[in-house]
């Protein structure tokens, strides 16, 4: 739960950092709100959907920024709301996964691949 908390560029150099402290085949996992959960404090600056993340990973990113090729998407998987009651977590969690509704934040465990 950090990288909604960054910048464009910010996020962009955290994924990059990543690829330089993992080691071959090591894990990076990204936990965040999903970006209907993110606007209610000031400290989030901008979210980071698992489709951004996957856009930056892919060969050609169109983004501002170089594409990042040396991490991939390994899971992702959402958790859904209600936290503070486990048994509604849990369905809810499993419903967030089926559909896309229900959603309040992902899991995205990426590996770097070299």
């Amino acid at each position: 739960n950090v990288i909604e908390h960054l910048k464009p560029e910010e996020a962009y150099n955290l994924l990059t950092e990543s690829i330089r402290v993992l080691k071959s085949n090591g894990f990076f996992i990204l936990i965040s709100p999903m970006p209907k959960y993110i606007w209610n404090t000031f400290g989030h600056i901008k979210p980071y959907p698992p489709l951004a993340i996957k856009k930056i990973l892919r060969p050609i990113s169109r983004e501002k920024n170089n594409s990042i090729q040396d991490l991939v998407i390994d899971k992702i998987f959402y958790l859904g709301r209600w936290p503070k009651i486990k048994i509604l977590f849990f369905l809810s969690s499993i419903f967030a996964n089926l559909t896309p509704f229900g959603r309040s934040t992902y899991v995205l465990i990426l590996k770097k691949i070299k």
